[in-house]
């Protein structure tokens, strides 16, 4: 029998990131989001004002998808080749833990979009998923998925 999905709807305040922004297909994510966080992160061992406050975030804003690879920092700053200050969402979303390897992060995406369905919810469009500290050990990664939902669901 098949565990049953620990969604919750919850009010998400905006996480402040440095980040690099890039139109690919969700096909091609996993081969190149290394390289669009190098850039990230060669931008903050560069900085002494702007600092790492928190983890790696990739932010789907539309179908394309237009993806935002970035990472949480302490404050504001310009913009500065390809890095430039980006946010998550603010509002309602649901949330899932996904527990395991990133190469199943598409099916718990697809369930956490299939119980908003089955459960009333409308997704407003921008979906996000924040990287927990790395292990070697796989089954032990934690990843959260979230979906912004539209203000008129229940």
């Amino acid at each position: 029998m098949e565990k049953p999905l620990e969604v919750e709807v919850i009010q998400v305040s905006a996480r402040r990131l440095a980040a690099v922004t890039e139109v690919t297909t969700f096909a091609a994510v996993p081969s190149i989001v290394r390289g669009l966080l190098d850039h990230v992160y060669a931008f903050l061992r560069s900085q002494t004002e702007v600092v790492q406050t928190g983890h790696n975030v990739l932010l789907y804003l539309d179908s394309l998808p237009t993806l935002v690879a970035g990472v949480e920092v302490s404050g504001s700053f310009e913009p500065t080749g390809r890095v430039a200050p980006a946010e998550t969402p603010r509002g309602k979303a649901a949330r899932l833990l996904h527990i395991g390897p990133y190469s199943k992060l598409p099916e718990s995406s697809a369930s956490l979009r299939r119980w908003c369905h089955e459960h009333g919810h409308s997704l407003a469009g921008p979906s996000w998923e924040i990287y927990g500290d790395w292990n070697e050990d796989e089954s032990l990664l934690e990843t959260e998925v979230f979906y912004l939902l539209s203000e008129a669901t229940p």
